[in-house]
């Protein structure tokens, strides 16, 4: 998923998917964080339009990782696993 563009409903699945269904995340919920992920600089989006005809066509708006994102997940990725393994130091 890194490094790839996905509008909201293949993130949602995507998440999904990944999870083996135990994770199922809401359109609701998705999109007032992707923007804030926005805002911090972690995600950036672009607006696309698919199609045309009759109805107008579709906009997707596109998110993609950027570098410092991914080095913020990588952190949080890491200090889960340090967590993870964290054991109290003897008295």
């Amino acid at each position: 998923m890194l490094g790839q563009e996905l509008y909201g409903l293949q993130l949602c699945q995507a998440i999904q998917d990944s999870s083996e269904g135990r994770q199922v995340l809401k359109i609701g919920s998705l999109y007032p964080s992707l923007h804030r992920l926005e805002r911090k600089g972690f995600v950036i989006s672009r607006m696309e339009d698919k199609g045309s005809g009759t109805r107008g066509g579709n906009r997707r708006k596109y998110y993609r990782i950027t570098g410092i994102g991914a080095k913020a997940l990588t952190h949080k990725q890491d200090m889960r696993k340090r967590l993870a393994g964290w054991k109290p130091a003897h008295a």
